[in-house]
């Protein structure tokens, strides 16, 4: 499995149950990054939609799923994760949802980093972590 997902500066994901930020510059390389269809959760529907992103609504990702994460924390799917690509803002937004964990911690290592314009964003910084 790999999952996406996206993080502030202090880990935010969520604040008040709304997304922290969208920016079409992540779908669009989330999208240059599948082969198949891209399993998200229900909260995740409206915005991947308007992405054109071929796409199904599960409540569990498969093991062989690709799976973008924005409602939840991941710590549940990390076992079953091969690969992880997080989607870093570069900004400080309020929160009431983080994920303040490592993934050197659950056996990830850095295999890569890049920086790339968002359209709401001067810079997104894309980490990818394998097992």
């Amino acid at each position: 499995m790999t999952i996406y997902f996206c993080l502030d500066d202090r880990g935010g994901m969520l604040f008040n149950n709304r997304r922290l930020s969208r920016d079409a510059a992540v779908l669009a390389d989330i999208a240059g990054d599948l082969s198949g269809v891209l399993t998200i959760e229900a909260f995740s529907e409206k915005l991947v939609a308007s992405a054109c992103i071929p796409y199904e609504v599960a409540e569990e990702p498969g093991a062989d799923s690709r799976f973008f994460l924005e409602a939840r924390t991941p710590e549940k799917y990390l076992p079953m994760a091969e690969k992880l690509v997080i989607y870093r803002w570069n900004r400080h937004y309020p929160s009431d949802v983080r994920w303040e964990g490592n993934p050197a911690g659950y056996g990830f290592a850095l295999t890569e980093t890049t920086e790339f314009p968002g359209k709401s964003h001067e810079t997104i910084t894309k980490e990818v972590y394998v097992k």
